[in-house]
């Protein structure tokens, strides 16, 4: 997690943030098995990148994440 870091705030209490810093890449995936690139009839979209996958993990565990980046 070189590009996140945990911000805390001054009183010390049990809020903390991790903000990750970085790139949002997109992936294309098949919607179909077993077939090749060019017979594909669709793809899905899905969101990816080491920070990205950081803030996402962090959330579905119900912590608290920003992410601040640009898509490209």
């Amino acid at each position: 997690m070189k590009h996140c870091k945990m911000l805390t705030n001054a009183r010390k209490t049990r809020f903390s943030l991790v903000v990750c810093f970085g790139e949002l890449l997109i992936d294309f995936v098949l919607t179909v098995a077993g077939v090749s690139l060019a017979e594909a009839p669709d793809f899905k979209k899905a969101p990816s990148g080491a920070p990205a996958n950081v803030v996402i993990g962090i959330s579905r565990q119900e912590g608290s994440s920003a992410f601040v980046g640009k898509v490209r």
